[in-house]
């Protein structure tokens, strides 16, 4: 039964891990987000959006010979949600790799392999996300900027 009610937990997570990030307070995760507590992780990740915002709203109001500064603020901002973006996806992908090692330990592992091979098949995936943003980086935030400035 207790095994039953781990994999629950593990199925849960798995969902969990598989929406994409939002920095809101209502979707917060309760423990460490790389060094960080989870509280101050979402909080500076928020700060960061609300500043991109700032910069875009004042960017489109501001005189063409002043936006290369504030161009170049924006770039900044966005490198620093990208980061914080990548260390949330990788320390949800290390939360899942540990919950799957432990259900690995336990006794019944055999009998749920399924949903187990399901969990291992979402970690790849975000694994692979992980590894493609990651040297997609700099192509990823320009063309955020690009659509940032363009808006209006």
């Amino acid at each position: 039964m207790k095994f039953f009610t781990f994999l629950s937990c593990l199925l849960f997570l798995s969902a969990f891990c598989s929406a994409q990030p939002v920095a809101s307070t209502h979707n917060r995760k309760v423990g460490k987000i790389g060094n960080l507590d989870s509280n101050e992780f979402f909080l500076r990740k928020e700060k960061k959006a609300n500043e991109l915002h700032e910069l875009t709203s004042l960017y489109h109001q501001t005189a063409d010979s002043k936006r290369s500064e504030i161009r170049a603020q924006m770039l900044v901002v966005l490198y620093e949600l990208f980061d914080l973006n990548m260390i949330e996806q990788y320390s949800e992908a290390q939360e899942l790799k540990g919950l799957l090692n432990q259900v690995e330990k336990h006794e019944n592992y055999q009998q749920n392999n399924s949903e187990i091979n399901k969990l291992k098949l979402q970690l790849k995936q975000i694994e692979n996300q992980i590894s493609k943003r990651k040297s997609h980086r700099d192509n990823i935030v320009s063309k955020r900027l690009q659509t940032l400035i363009s808006q209006k």
